[in-house]
């Protein structure tokens, strides 16, 4: 998420009912925890519900896997960089 949040910084997030276009989530993938910004909310797909296209900031492409919102720990409020 750099230049927007420098690599290593401590995230804070919080669970909200939506998630906006612009808003920065943090979402698990496996293991990982990984913070992007939503650049579309797409709508009921399946049992997934409501889900989103993320990108990075620093990222040409938007990411291969939509997030389902099950998926999302918070948006991001404030953080502490490294």
């Amino acid at each position: 998420m750099q230049p927007s949040l420098p690599q290593g910084s401590i995230i804070f997030t919080q669970k909200t009912q939506n998630y906006e276009k612009r808003d920065v989530i943090s979402f698990t993938r496996g293991n990982t925890t990984v913070t992007h910004r939503v650049v579309e909310m797409v709508g009921a797909k399946d049992a997934k519900g409501i889900t989103y296209q993320t990108k990075g900031d620093a990222n040409n492409s938007v990411d291969s896997e939509l997030v389902a919102q099950k998926e999302v720990l918070g948006k991001s409020i404030f953080f502490v960089p490294f």
